[in-house]
């Protein structure tokens, strides 16, 4: 259940990932914050299921794949 998952910090510069984000983010009726600086991101199986941006000390877009909500 947990151990395939794989953690990626992606920065804002990373063209080709911060469009899976945003993507991503739609899909769960979000959009990328324009002061996030970088987000962390969950994937499993190269799909991404989860993912949170940082703006400073503040933590923002945070995003949860439906089908793996309540895992733990």
């Amino acid at each position: 259940m947990f151990g395939n998952n794989v953690f990626t910090r992606v920065k804002r510069s990373e063209n080709k990932k911060m469009a899976e984000i945003a993507h991503f983010l739609k899909e769960n009726d979000l959009s990328v914050d324009t002061t996030v600086e970088v987000f962390i991101t969950v994937s499993r199986d190269d799909r991404l299921i989860a993912c949170g941006g940082i703006a400073g000390n503040i933590i923002k877009c945070v995003a949860i794949s439906e089908s793996v909500r309540g895992e733990g």
